[in-house]
């Protein structure tokens, strides 16, 4: 039976009124009442949706052999159920940091210099992995001063909006005039993307799961062999642009973390399969890290093993 959580994101943005009172609390008094909503609510309202979660996930973790080496596979299935639902008291307390804080008291940024040189040959496509807080990283770009451009599903935009208003009462214009949404599922969406970056935005994407039905390329991965898209890396070869990959994740005691990596570089369209290649190989590294908290475990199964590419391309060697 699934059941309605206080802290699901959709019953917050459709009952507001109950959690004007947490902004209305200090910071670390919020803190504290959120961790113990989400406490009481692991043992009661989203126990049954926990243990569902854990389940699902199992028989997936069999199909990437890399977790073998490391993993003990059904600790790793438990722990991601706990994590999937156990991150949105962490979401909504992170949200009302980003209105009340600056940035670097609660975030440590690292790797700035890769920013800088991508941006030195303009706003380059960012590719964070999909894990932890990541509805998040627009929010946490556009507060550092970088306005950004990112594929999102139509209703999520509205949700966070509604999100903000019910915890502040009214969410943060300027904030929400830096982020620009790129609506899914939208055949004109990689255009407008292409157009954005064109006029200097950031523009920020999940690769592993948002670029669509492109050719696919056979890339190993996890052990596995997968089909890769590559419409990244071929946005930033017709924009002449870097792709820039980063993570954003909890670092623990109150403190957040948000790492740029090295540019990869698109020079020509024959480096399109190649850039591609760089950038799962990269994500394999990031999810191997911490694969409780990536949560495309199920787009694994159903795409990226599942697929057939259109024009099966081998991976280089």
């Amino acid at each position: 039976m699934n059941t309605d959580a206080f802290l699901d994101l959709d019953v917050i943005a459709r009952n507001p009124e109950p959690y004007k009172l947490l902004g209305q609390l200090e910071l670390r008094g919020l803190e504290q009442v959120l961790n113990t909503i989400a406490q009481a609510e692991v043992r009661h309202a989203v126990a049954d949706r926990i243990s569902t979660a854990a389940r699902f996930v199992r028989p997936i973790l069999d199909l990437a052999p890399a977790l073998n080496k490391t993993f003990d596979l059904d600790k790793l299935a438990r722990r991601w159920g706990a994590f999937k639902y156990n991150r949105q008291a962490g979401l909504l307390h992170l949200s009302l940091l980003l209105h009340r804080k600056e940035p670097r008291e609660i975030i440590d940024i690292e790797g700035m210099e890769h920013l800088i040189l991508a941006l030195n040959r303009g706003a380059p496509f960012l590719t964070p992995i999909h894990a932890g807080p990541f509805q998040l990283i627009p929010f946490v770009l556009a507060r550092i001063g970088y306005p950004v451009a990112t594929f999102m599903e139509a209703d999520s935009v509205t949700l966070w909006r509604e999100i903000g208003i019910a915890l502040m009462d009214a969410a943060n214009p300027d904030l929400y005039a830096r982020i620009v949404p790129i609506p899914l599922p939208s055949k004109r969406a990689p255009r407008d993307a292409l157009r954005l970056n064109r006029e200097g935005l950031l523009v920020l994407t999940f690769p592993e799961f948002t670029m669509g039905e492109q050719p696919k390329h056979a890339v190993r991965f996890l052990g596995a062999q997968v089909w890769a898209v590559d419409g990244v890396a071929r946005m930033a070869w017709l924009n002449k642009r870097d792709i820039l990959p980063l993570i954003f994740r909890v670092r623990g005691e109150g403190r957040y973390v948000l790492r740029f990596y090295p540019p990869i570089q698109v020079s020509g369209r024959e480096e399109i399969l190649n850039a591609t290649v760089a950038f799962y190989r990269w994500l394999e590294r990031r999810v191997l890290e911490e694969p409780h908290t990536w949560l495309s475990w199920s787009f694994f199964k159903s795409h990226m093993l599942s697929l057939q590419p259109h024009k099966p391309t081998p991976a280089p060697t």
